[in-house]
């Protein structure tokens, strides 16, 4: 009884499987057909961008970048530069009384 139920259980498996996977084929095929119903699946979370530049600096993101993530020549050269101006604000003093 045993070797017939085990049959059973690994058909039904399969059709399973098979279900699943076909499933998948289905929606892989149905996104690539159409680029804005995969853009849709994808959930809309908050970002978590810090903008430690633009508060270190007082700056605006767009003084380094010209569309993210292209860099203007200014913030080529301040990656460049170590992401540091060269003022003030870049000492440790500056970023930590107690130091």
């Amino acid at each position: 009884m045993l070797p017939g139920f085990l049959a059973s259980l690994k058909g039904r498996v399969l059709r399973l499987a098979s279900f699943i996977l076909g499933g998948f084929l289905i929606l892989s095929l149905s996104l690539l057909d159409n680029p804005c119903a995969s853009a849709s699946l994808i959930p809309a979370g908050k970002p978590h961008a810090i903008p430690a530049f633009a508060r270190k600096y007082s700056m605006p993101c767009s003084s380094c970048h010209e569309a993210w993530p292209k860099l203007s020549p200014f913030g080529q050269q301040f990656k460049d530069n170590g992401y540091q101006m060269g003022n003030e604000r870049d000492t440790p003093i500056y970023q930590s009384p107690s130091y």
